[in-house]
């Protein structure tokens, strides 16, 4: 029989298991390969081995661009085989002539396999000096999303927005949270406005940065450092009303110093939550816990140091700059 090589494409699903020295294979289905083929089917070896054992699986058409076996396999592990490698090689069989072309291979080793009791998942067939060594898995879609992209945010609605700072220098917005960080307020007329950004909308890239897992101070510091413009991609939740409740979006953010900036809370922000004490329905009082509440730090300095006869420095703060720096959650406007 002629057997020729070619280089790989394609991959297979194959499901390893093991128990009282016993390996059971499950050979699912062989897809992607680009070349065209007829008939496919699946060699399994251990190598190296002084005899080479004759097993693999029925030959199958291949249509559809794949191939689909679910063909099981057995094997009793010996000491002997602890140090070899079980080795998948896929053939395109031409039956006209009786020549098979390999299309590729992939390998795993006896012992790690004992190890994990299970292995399974798509693996990419390789060239067969590299494939007789090791195997390559195939990350499914959301796998390579989430090493990328907070796993909370990765089914939301996706956006780009190009922002310049405005006439004050400013983009218009500020930012709340971490991991992930999203905006807090959009100023009224400002570029950010123009865009379309909106207040809850979580910050996955800075011109091509992913911030999605960095804190709030970090993504402030990335922005205020920008000299011109801004490309943000977000993340946003369907139909997102512009004066969303972001008390709900704050898991946890950093407090800003407030020496040399002002806060003031934004009262066109609904702080309505339900860990707030419900008001009276006899009453027009509501009573709300002001350490959740986010302030606004401002350009402007708010705070003013001067020297008295003691030599010490003295600070004069308001009641908003002293809950500040207390701790309270704070959101920087960029």
């Amino acid at each position: 029989m002629n057997v020729q090589k070619r280089l790989t494409t394609g991959i297979i699903q194959l499901n390893l298991s093991t128990s009282n020295n016993h390996l059971t294979l499950k050979i699912l289905q062989v897809k992607g390969i680009t070349s065209y083929i007829s008939n496919i089917l699946v060699k399994i070896t251990f190598i190296p081995d002084r005899h080479p054992l004759e097993c693999h699986t029925r030959t199958i058409p291949y249509t559809n661009g794949r191939g689909i076996f679910n063909e099981k396999f057995t094997f009793e592990i010996n000491d002997d085989d602890i140090h070899k490698r079980l080795c998948f090689s896929i053939y395109n069989y031409k039956q006209e002539t009786n020549q098979m072309i390999l299309q590729g291979c992939l390998s795993f080793g006896i012992r790690n396999t004992l190890k994990k009791q299970n292995i399974h998942g798509w693996f990419y067939l390789l060239q067969e000096d590299i494939g007789e060594l090791r195997h390559k898995q195939v990350l499914n879609q959301l796998d390579k999303q989430v090493t990328k992209i907070n796993r909370d945010i990765a089914d939301l609605e996706e956006y780009r927005f190009l922002i310049s700072r405005g006439v004050n220098d400013s983009f218009g917005f500020t930012v709340v949270g971490d991991s992930p960080t999203f905006i807090g307020k959009v100023s009224e007329n400002s570029p950010a406005a123009s865009c379309g950004l909106k207040s809850g909308d979580y910050i996955v890239k800075i011109n091509g940065q992913n911030v999605s897992r960095a804190q709030q101070r970090t993504v402030s510091n990335i922005i205020k450092h920008l000299k011109h413009s801004v490309t943000l991609d977000i993340h946003r939740y369907p139909n997102i009303p512009s004066n969303r409740n972001i008390f709900s979006l704050v898991s946890s953010s950093e407090t800003l110093s407030s020496e040399e900036s002002s806060t003031c809370s934004d009262p066109s922000i609904s702080y309505q939550g339900k860990n707030f004490l419900p008001s009276s329905p006899q009453s027009s009082r509501q009573f709300i816990d002001l350490a959740q509440i986010g302030h606004y730090i401002e350009p402007k300095s708010f705070v003013r140091q001067t020297t008295k006869n003691s030599g010490k420095p003295f600070y004069e703060m308001t009641n908003s700059s002293m809950l500040a720096v207390k701790g309270s959650p704070t959101n920087t406007f960029i």
